[in-house]
């Protein structure tokens, strides 16, 4: 696939009009690109908003009026804010209803938008290579820095909690639970947000300037990867140096989205570090 983004198609599918032959309404709302990156921003969040409150707002009028109901409603919420004692299924509750909203949005911005789904970084070929590929560069990226922190001394291996079959099956059950994760996330922090912030950028970017989405999607990337930096910051054992290194991964997740057009490398190395981190 081109790396140049913008010239692909699948990023970005430019659709310049003649200013002349639009209405003035037409032009406050669409530019070359169709819908304005700043109405296309609104009008996400928006739905957010909405999503956010039919998600939360049906279950628990339902559990008031159903003990038995709200009292598991309950149970699941508690299990998903447990961080120390965290557990899979905590984990796919917490994380399973904003990407199902977030990639039901995504659907809603594509009609609206007119643009093909992939745009906002689904993809559209070798998915599976990509995440295969992904998630096997986090398995050894993170095994190198265990094995690192091993033979300088600064990691010991004490014991083994778990063996055989249960084991594996919690080590399923983990997976399961960070490749949500990793979906989650990147589609939150990146996807539409990288996808209309690139082409909001680059729309203020003269035409005449050469690769002008190409900046627009680095300064996009920038501001994603501060703010998915940032975001580790509510981990109460994370360190300046940990949010460092949070943000360098966001720029590592951008660039693979611009080189392969997806997101699903960035969702196989995300899923594959926690996982590792977590429970190998």
């Amino acid at each position: 696939m081109n790396t140049n983004i913008a010239q692909s198609g699948t990023m970005l599918d430019p659709k310049p009009s003649e200013p002349d032959a639009r209405r003035w309404y037409q032009k406050v709302l669409f530019g070359d690109w169709g819908l304005r990156a700043g109405w296309g921003l609104l009008l996400y969040f928006a739905l957010i908003f909405l999503s956010q409150a039919i998600v939360d707002g049906i279950p628990h009028w339902y559990g008031k009026h159903h003990p038995a109901f709200g009292a598991a409603l309950q149970h699941a919420e508690n299990a998903s804010r447990d961080l120390q004692n965290r557990q899979p299924g905590g984990v796919l509750i917490s994380h399973g209803k904003p990407i199902a909203v977030v990639l039901l949005l995504l659907w809603i911005m594509s009609k609206i938008e007119r643009r093909p789904y992939a745009a906002y970084g689904w993809g559209s070929r070798h998915r599976a290579r990509d995440f295969a590929v992904g998630f096997l560069c986090g398995l050894v990226l993170l095994s190198l820095l265990v094995g690192v922190l091993w033979a300088a001394h600064l990691l010991v291996f004490d014991g083994i909690l778990l063996s055989g079959p249960q084991a594996l099956l919690y080590g399923v059950k983990w997976l399961l639970a960070f490749c949500l994760v990793g979906l989650s996330e990147e589609f939150l922090t990146r996807g539409y947000f990288q996808y209309t912030l690139a082409r909001g950028f680059a729309g203020l970017i003269p035409k005449r300037v050469a690769h002008r989405y190409g900046i627009g999607f680095t300064v996009a990337a920038i501001l994603l990867a501060i703010d998915f930096g940032a975001g580790h910051s509510s981990h109460s054992t994370e360190s300046m140096i940990g949010l460092v290194a949070g943000g360098l991964v966001g720029l590592l997740f951008s660039y693979s989205l611009w080189r392969s057009g997806s997101l699903w490398w960035a969702i196989g190395a995300h899923a594959s570090w926690d996982w590792a981190q977590s429970f190998l």
